[in-house]
């Protein structure tokens, strides 16, 4: 996911129940799609579809 210029990466803090269903969630995907598939796919994939369902709702 690419970062505009005007704007800087924020940390977080992922509780463990989150990061674990999100493990998880792309373990499954990964069997799925036989492609490696990180946690940090999973994320990307999550603010993507957020930020549709915000542009189709306004």
């Amino acid at each position: 996911m690419a970062i505009p210029e005007n704007k800087t990466r924020r940390s977080y803090t992922i509780e463990n129940e989150i990061l674990s269903y999100l493990e998880k969630r792309a373990k499954e995907e990964a069997k799925i799609t036989g492609k490696k598939i990180t946690v940090s796919n999973i994320i990307e994939q999550l603010a993507n579809n957020d930020k549709k369902i915000r542009d189709t709702f306004r």
